[in-house]
């Protein structure tokens, strides 16, 4: 009633001054007619459960309305907000205005909550799996909780796996907690992470929050051929050995021989063949010439690719850059023609997200898509030397520069998949800016991610869907992409 009657007051001049579209909101997001009329009361503004993601639906709204005609957001609640992401981070990377009208009782409601998690999607038996979940409460500061993470695979079977005893932090604040624990058994896990609900709670529907673990006998190994010793070269290399998943092996051109990183040998012969090649899901080709390996690895590398290997190519430092393996058996499945581009001097290049790069897993590093995109927002520039490659047929460009130069683009080889990146200087993204807290860990997790949709097994099927993520809650929607080849 306090909402209706505060809508009631502010409507009418709002709409003599502004275009106005409204929505109700609980758990969901609801749009109401454009010519509203507040008696009776409308379907969309009835409340619905136990539950209110305002953050959700402060997304939604500008979604729906799309942010170059979005002028200003005006939220009429009673600032309770459990479920979902947190409103103030939401209207901090709106870039508009939010006003807020507060409305019904001005008492607070106690509530705990589980907002977050952030776990490797997979786990070997054996080793420990480290979990990082964010948690927030109203009106229990100060007091102790024990939180619980549950194995809930088998239902009327649930498995206490470990507990953590906490403090809360002051009202509304996050706090991270960070958990290690061993799976026991292969296959496909479902965890719940817990906090007990208080008989005085206002709402127990957050509560918990579920996750899902694929656990393997063995890890996927990773095979990383360079043609010289880089800083990104070292930051990748970082990155993925960050991923508890991967076994990296990385070899690295040492004049006429080579050595394998991080391990102390004498140069050695390199020629890798289908035998070789066959028991890694993923290759990395960073700063290759042609001439740096035989053309019969070459052409296992492309049969490899084919039969549904993941490979990732870098363009690598200054120079001819990708243009490099123009005339190899590779040329033909990678997503740009390495024969086209044209070689200019050194040139510093910004970068951003392409639609397609908002909804394709490799450069989704956090699961909100509005944080995904501010986290994409004024990263260090790039370098390139090269300009205008030609695109092939299949190829969709994620992350782009000035001119739509293509910085990430990815394509299918047969069964296999290709990322290739014809640009250098990425390890500056593993640097955050002051400040910038939700920045931390941007580079590693930008490769793991990738590391992860290229060594996703492909349906042998035409039709292809892949989920945005593993594990939905209840009522949210459901965001996949489908490609039929």
């Amino acid at each position: 009633e306090g909402a209706l009657a505060a809508l009631a007051d502010i409507l009418p001049s709002l709409s003599d001054r502004h275009g106005v579209r409204a929505w109700g909101f609980d758990r969901r997001t609801r749009p109401l007619p454009d010519e509203l009329r507040l008696k009776p009361v409308p379907t969309a503004l009835a409340p619905v459960g136990d539950a209110t993601a305002i953050g959700a639906a402060m997304e939604n709204a500008v979604s729906e309305l799309g942010r170059a005609r979005a002028g200003a957001l005006v939220v009429l609640s009673d600032g309770v907000a459990n479920q979902g992401i947190d409103p103030v981070a939401v209207a901090r990377r709106l870039a508009l205005p939010v006003y807020t009208i507060g409305v019904g009782s001005d008492s607070i409601r106690l509530d705990a909550a589980v907002a977050r998690i952030q776990v490797n999607r997979t786990a070997f038996l054996g080793d420990d799996v480290p979990l990082a979940v964010t948690v927030h409460n109203q009106g229990l500061s100060g007091g102790a909780v024990d939180l619980e993470v549950v194995d809930v695979t088998r239902p009327g079977r649930e498995e206490p796996v470990t507990k953590q005893s906490i403090v809360w932090a002051p009202d509304g604040a996050e706090q991270q907690v960070r958990f290690k624990f061993r799976p026991t058994s292969v296959g496909q896990h479902f965890y719940e992470v817990r906090v007990p609900v208080r008989p005085d709670e206002f709402t127990a529907i957050n509560n918990r929050r579920m996750f899902a673990l694929d656990v393997r006998e063995e890890k996927n190994k990773v095979l990383v051929i360079a043609g010289a010793a880089d800083w990104d070269l070292s930051f990748l290399a970082r990155a993925l050995a960050a991923d508890s998943s991967l076994s990296v092996t990385t070899m690295v051109r040492l004049g006429t021989g080579w050595r394998s990183l991080g391990r102390p040998s004498q140069p050695v012969s390199f020629t890798p063949g289908s035998a070789e090649l066959g028991p890694y899901v993923l290759v990395v080709l960073a700063g290759l010439d042609a001439h740096d390996l035989p053309a019969t690895s070459w052409e296992a590398l492309s049969g490899w690719t084919r039969r549904g290997g993941g490979l990732l190519v870098f363009g690598g430092g200054a120079g001819t850059g990708i243009k490099r393996l123009a005339g190899t058996p590779i040329a033909g499945i990678l997503p740009i023609d390495p024969a086209t581009p044209q070689i200019n001097g050194e040139s510093s290049m910004p970068v951003a997200l392409t639609s397609a790069g908002r909804r394709h897993p490799a450069t989704q590093v956090v699961e909100n898509d509005i944080e995904n995109d501010a986290l994409w927002t004024d990263l260090p520039p790039l370098a390139t030397a090269s300009s205008d490659p030609s695109l092939h047929g299949n190829a969709e460009v994620l992350v782009s520069g000035p001119g739509d130069y293509p910085v990430m683009v990815v394509g299918r080889a047969g069964a296999g998949k290709v990322l290739v990146v014809p640009a250098h200087g990425f390890w500056r993204w593993a640097f955050r800016p002051p400040g910038a807290e939700d920045r931390r860990d941007f580079h590693e997790r930008l490769w793991i991610g990738a590391a992860r949709w290229l060594t996703s097994p492909e349906l042998a099927s035409r039709l292809s869907v892949e989920p945005g993520r593993a594990v939905f809650e209840r009522g949210a929607a459901i965001d996949f992409t489908a490609r039929l080849s």
